[in-house]
């Protein structure tokens, strides 16, 4: 049984099981597009045990680092990983992260719900005022979900990213808590 920890209209937030999941992502690895979507490291397949070690969660900073796997709804298939990373408690900011393993899961709505469960869970339940997210000049899709959630491109770090031979912006978009609220009104008057 998958322990669901926040919930969206699609997708449950839930506890990363590396045991149970590594397999799973270690798959995901073998896809050009995943590494390209969502690692700045040179693309290469990890096997179940380098998973393990890339996501175990280092006990010096967990309380910095809040980390779960997206699970689609009602089958309860593992679909990615969101994390909130880095916290600073002292000024209430984070760095969000997300990702959708399966090609054919991107793209189907599941990106956008699994942000907005997030980005409730870190301005209601951890009340952090301000996020950030990163993104690659070439993830349109990822860039126009952030900015659909009310992220606003904050730092542009020209010609960073090196792939395929070309070389791409690295994109630093950033949210206020004040700024998603509205956002997340309106929608609820809509429905």
């Amino acid at each position: 049984m998958i322990q669901q920890l926040l919930a969206g209209k699609r997708v449950d937030l839930g506890f990363l099981d590396l045991d149970r999941d590594a397999a799973t992502i270690a798959a995901w690895t073998e896809d050009p597009e995943y590494w390209n979507l969502y690692e700045r490291e040179i693309g290469r397949p990890l096997s179940r045990s380098q998973v393990k070690k890339k996501f175990s969660a280092d006990p010096r900073f967990a309380h910095q680092h809040f980390r779960f796997a997206i699970y689609q709804r009602p089958e309860h298939r593992l679909i990615g990983l969101a994390s909130l990373e880095w916290v600073d408690w002292s000024n209430s900011n984070a760095a969000l992260a997300l990702a959708i393993g399966r090609p054919e899961d991107r793209g189907t709505g599941y990106e956008a719900d699994a942000l907005q469960a997030l980005l409730q869970y870190a301005f209601h339940e951890l009340n952090l005022y301000r996020l950030q997210a990163s993104a690659f000049e070439y993830a349109v899709s990822w860039r126009q979900q952030l900015e659909l959630a009310g992220f606003r491109l904050e730092v542009c770090r020209r010609r960073e990213i090196l792939r395929a031979g070309r070389r791409w912006d690295a994109l630093i978009y950033g949210i206020l808590r004040a700024e998603w609220q509205p956002a997340t009104a309106g929608a609820e008057g809509a429905a």
